[in-house]
């Protein structure tokens, strides 16, 4: 499915998600700034039956991890840090471009951005 004109992120995701048949979903940003090889560690906890929904970290990379630019980091922490209060939840990263769904959960989430 492609649209005619872009009408940005959420649609596309929008659109995906709703075309969606598989059991998992996985959303990463365009640019293919993080690897497709690192699915399998985003899709683990799902196959396990250990999580419905899951998302990467920037900032608990084991191994090899690149280098962030310092103020990019600390708003995004702050971001994060919001994030959890309001939904209280305890997410390391927001932000992240890696998120993983059983499709029948992001199918029942109405998205609007």
């Amino acid at each position: 499915m492609r649209h005619s004109r872009n009408q940005g992120k959420g649609a596309a995701i929008r659109t995906a998600v709703e075309h969606a048949t598989g059991e998992f979903c996985i959303i990463q940003d365009s640019d293919l700034e993080y690897d497709p090889r690192e699915y399998v560690n985003v899709l683990k906890p799902l196959l396990e039956g250990a999580a419905d929904a899951v998302y990467g970290s920037r900032f608990m990379a084991a191994g090899e991890r690149r280098v962030l630019y310092f103020w990019h980091s600390v708003g995004n922490r702050m971001l994060t840090t919001l994030c959890n209060i309001f939904a209280d939840v305890n997410l390391t990263d927001m932000e992240t471009c890696y998120k993983a769904f059983r499709t029948s959960l992001i199918q029942s989430i109405p998205i609007r951005q």
